[in-house]
């Protein structure tokens, strides 16, 4: 009988929202480990709190490199 399991299987795929907050966490900028990603059929969204509009900007291109989908951009400058 096969398993299904992820960490057995070969072809196990890593979410995208996983590859997109390791995007984020691996890029250096504290203020970017702690943004929340989800994913809907065709978008990946990122939210929270940001110091400033470049690290907004960051984030979403981040975001875009590691998942080739539409990103809504939700955060927030503060």
């Amino acid at each position: 009988m096969a398993s299904n399991s992820p960490a057995r299987g070969r072809d196990y795929v890593v979410p995208l929202t996983l590859q997109v907050e390791n995007s984020l966490r691996s890029s250096g900028y504290a203020s970017l480990r702690m943004l929340k990603v989800t994913q809907t059929q065709d978008r990946i969204h990122i939210a929270g709190e940001v110091p400033s509009y470049y690290m907004k900007q960051v984030a979403s291109v981040l975001a875009t490199a590691a998942s080739n989908l539409v990103v809504q951009n939700e955060l927030v400058v503060v």
